[in-house]
């Protein structure tokens, strides 16, 4: 496969990528639990010889049984008698494997004879073939390591968990190594299937690249899944992997300047707006990273059109950072007075408290000092 492989993928692509799934997941020389013998005698001479002009998948159905596994290994014990394939009787049954009772174990119950190798070695045959390679590595990480990517909606009310950074000696481990290789390649793939003209296609790429970079479980380079969104201008992609880093400055700041983007150039499409993503990921990330806060302040108070649209959420954040005290009152003030955008009017209410919060503390420390000197 290794040789030919790529020439198979070619002329039947289907039954090639399953016979790579079946061997690079283990599962290749597994019986079934019952073989169909040939309709007659012609088929088969023609499936037990391997000659004539049969189709693929009547070939591709024997290269499954232990014939091809005791190529791979050097098992002896799988050679052709009479022409019949070794564990195959003459009436098409499975002879090897069977339990007292006559029937066969499932082919999942099964362990594999041999060791398979690295799927990493066939990449280059799916090289005119990326619906079937997406399927290809798809399968091989479900089958052998139980991996798997699910679409996710674009946007999500729960923050996402910060991703570790992988152990020194990640590289070491050649099953890690194929595992990062594989969902690498993937992300590549999905990356170059949003650029479809059919939606449909396009959105399920889409929406599963979002999925992996969410899934702090699976094993790729967060590094290298930078430089490919990067590459591919997938927004979201960075901004969902600036997430799963924990970098949230960088969420927050992407947003701040598409929306300053959008006003400079004076186009606003319908939807969500990029301030409301700014305060949605506030609300996302804010409770658990305080110093959030300040830059959102100081954003809502740099346009008064940004500031027009959102005056309940700057009081919101107001009070916030005065009940979790992240910033003292005169910071605050001079930090909205800085270019003259907030009034006095937008925040009088919040002014208000504080200077009655200010006297009752005059009160109280000039009660505390007059008990003290008598």
């Amino acid at each position: 496969m290794v040789r030919y492989g790529r020439v198979l993928l070619q002329h039947q692509p289907e039954e090639a990528t399953e016979l790579l799934i079946d061997l690079c997941s283990g599962n290749l020389g597994k019986a079934p639990t019952h073989v169909h013998p040939p309709t007659n005698a012609e088929e088969k001479e023609k499936a037990t010889n391997g000659s004539g002009s049969g189709t693929g998948p009547a070939m591709l159905s024997y290269l499954g049984y232990n014939r091809v596994t005791g190529f791979l290994t050097g098992d002896n014990q799988t050679s052709s008698i009479n022409g019949t394939p070794a564990g195959v009787q003459a009436n098409g049954q499975i002879s090897q494997g069977e339990e007292p009772n006559g029937t066969n174990p499932p082919a999942a119950t099964q362990a594999p004879s041999y060791t398979p190798p690295s799927p990493q070695q066939y990449f280059a045959h799916f090289l005119d073939q990326p619906i079937m390679f997406i399927h290809f590595l798809e399968s091989v990480a479900l089958e052998l390591w139980n991996q798997r990517v699910d679409a996710v909606p674009r946007t999500h009310d729960t923050p996402l968990p910060i991703r570790e950074e992988a152990p020194p000696s990640y590289d070491d481990d050649p099953v890690k190594a194929d595992q990062r290789a594989v969902w690498n390649t993937l992300l590549e793939l999905y990356l170059a299937s949003t650029l479809f003209k059919e939606g449909t296609t396009a959105e399920e790429a889409s929406s599963k690249a979002l999925g992996l970079l969410a899934d702090t479980d699976l094993p790729y380079d967060p590094m290298h899944a930078l430089i490919l969104c990067s590459s591919a201008d997938f927004k979201e992609g960075l901004v969902r992997l600036w997430e799963s880093m924990g970098m949230y400055e960088d969420v927050l700041r992407f947003y701040m300047d598409k929306d300053r983007n959008m006003d400079s150039t004076g186009g606003r499409p319908e939807g969500i707006s990029p301030s409301a993503e700014v305060l949605r990921y506030l609300d996302l990330y804010g409770p658990t990273n305080p110093h959030l806060y300040p830059l959102v302040l100081r954003y809502l108070s740099s346009s008064p059109d940004i500031l027009s649209r959102h005056p309940e959420q700057l009081a919101s954040i107001l009070q916030t950072i005065d009940e979790e005290r992240i910033m003292p009152p005169l910071a605050i003030i001079q930090l909205m007075s800085r270019n003259g955008v907030t009034s006095v009017g937008s925040v009088k209410d919040w002014l208000r408290q504080k200077t009655i919060d200010t006297r009752d503390d005059i009160s109280a420390v000039s009660s505390l000092l007059d008990w003290l000197t008598d």
